[in-house]
């Protein structure tokens, strides 16, 4: 056999490997589907459950790849998981999530889903839940702004509730700028104000499965300008003028805008409205009006 024919036997067998190659790379590429498209497409079965929780890890879901494709698939942003039970809360998802299952394998994930109807009960756990969507256009803003940036589950569930089910803007951290940048998003949102103050809550499930929330604390930036020569304190009352609590004094001796933390425990309290009087001896320089 003469050179040149080896040289063209020997480029076309590397041809043909390569072209396998790539053929076997291309008909094992994974299919990226929704959840909802592959169950419409029969790819896939799907079993879904509430793990019990009304937040966070609170969604277990095993899908069956029915065909022996690999297979990504992908539950949005706002998705939402409905029970079987009518009066059981239904869940949404708050950030985008991808499961890689194999051909004809199965699979079992838990999913972090939040509670978007605060009054009914909490999910029975291992009872059944559906697909289902929000036709509520806030609750699907909410859920494109927290995507994918890492808020934590209270803070992802308090926001939740102010959208679903009206609750106060100050149930939602205000400490750092990702949590102000929240508060902010929410209130243009709902066009509800967004509060001076936080209000740290007590949160429990009772035996019959009802949420009851208490409110354990208000705590926010008080700020007034000094002279340089003022001692004040605070003075909480509510609002038929009862004085709930009041301060020792503190001194500032330089003037200029002072803007320090103020906190207040309010375990036990009547809900209603209070103000916050920041006195100068008799005379009331600044007040901070909040709700429990």
């Amino acid at each position: 056999m003469k050179r040149n024919e080896k040289t063209f036997k020997a480029g076309l067998l590397l041809l043909l490997c390569g072209g396998l190659y790539a053929f076997q790379l291309y008909t094992s590429a994974p299919v990226d589907l929704t959840l909802e498209e592959a169950l419409a497409k029969k790819m896939v079965s799907c079993k879904i459950a509430s793990t019990g929780a009304y937040s966070g890890e609170s969604v277990s879901l095993t899908i069956t790849n029915l065909s022996a494709s690999n297979l990504n698939i992908s539950i949005p942003n706002g998705t939402v998981f409905k029970p079987a039970e009518e009066g059981d809360q239904d869940l949404i998802i708050a950030s985008d999530k991808v499961l890689a299952i194999n051909g004809k394998a199965t699979s079992t994930s838990i999913l972090d889903g939040f509670c978007m109807e605060a009054s009914d009960h909490s999910p029975q756990a291992d009872n059944g839940m559906k697909l289902s969507k929000t036709s509520n256009a806030n609750l699907q803003a909410l859920t494109q702004f927290l995507n994918k940036k890492g808020y934590d589950e209270n803070t992802i569930q308090q926001a939740v509730w102010v959208v679903s089910d009206g609750q106060s803007i100050s149930y939602v951290d205000n400490e750092d700028v990702k949590a102000k940048e929240l508060r902010t998003f929410l209130s243009t949102l709902t066009k509800q104000p967004d509060p001076w103050y936080e209000t740290e809550q007590k949160i429990a499930v009772t035996e019959e499965r009802v949420i009851e929330s208490k409110p354990v604390s208000v705590n926010g930036k008080i700020q007034f300008v000094s002279d340089g020569k003022i001692k004040i304190h605070e003075v909480v009352k509510n609002a038929y003028g009862k004085v709930m609590d009041t301060s020792e004094e503190l001194e500032f001796s330089k003037q200029g805008k002072w803007n320090y933390q103020f906190t207040l425990t309010v375990e036990g309290w009547e809900k209603g409205n209070y103000t916050v009087f920041v006195m100068n001896g008799t005379k009331t320089m600044e007040a901070f009006p909040f709700t429990i």
